[in-house]
This record gives structure tokens, sequence and C-alpha cells, in this order.
């Protein structure tokens, strides 16, 4: 995940944080939910690269190999982060599953 941010930017986060330093929680609280969902949807895009042994979008001669099938939303709630937003990737086959997904 690649994140950009201007010197200016970071410069007034600082002196938000000097004048009001309880917002750093606020902050942590807003932030911390998408950020593990956004880290827990790429994990489970490398494990389904790991698992057909190519990259999205890489193809193989063999018309019968599995392939990526998209992605479904899902939602789970995570002690002390809360409320998590993922993307759960597919695979053509249905080789890979969500565990909690019937």
């Amino acid at each position: 995940m690649k994140v950009e941010i201007s010197v200016t930017e970071v410069v007034q986060v600082f002196k938000e944080l000097q004048e009001q330093p309880e917002k750093i929680l606020e902050m942590v609280n807003t932030n911390m939910p998408k950020a593990v969902g956004d880290y827990l949807s790429e994990i489970m895009q490398l494990e389904l690269t790991r698992f057909l042994g190519r990259k999205p979008y890489e193809r193989v001669e063999a018309e019968e190999m599995n392939h990526r099938n998209g992605s479904y939303p899902r939602s789970i709630t995570l002690k002390k982060i809360g409320k998590v937003e993922v993307k759960v990737p597919r695979d053509r086959q249905g080789e890979i599953s969500d565990p909690g997904h019937s």
C-alpha cells in the first residue's frame, strides 16, 4: 500500500496534535479499520497469486488451468479494531474458499 502526503499536510497534522493531543486516538480509531482491511485484502491477493503460481493477468498456455475470478466484499469484526471491510479474491474453479462464507 502506497501513501502519499505532502510536507504541508504533515506540518498541519503535527500542529493539530500539539494543540489537541487526544486527537491522535481519534485519528487511529478512524483510520485503523480501513488500513487493516486493505492490508488483509492485499494478503489474500498475494496468497491467491502464490496458489495459482502466477501474477494477475499473467497467462499460461494450458486453457484448463485455474484463473482469478474477481472478488467479493466481506465484513468482519475484529476485537479492538471493529468492523473491517475486505475484498475476498475468488478463483474460477472455486478451489480457494472463505472458511466463514457458506
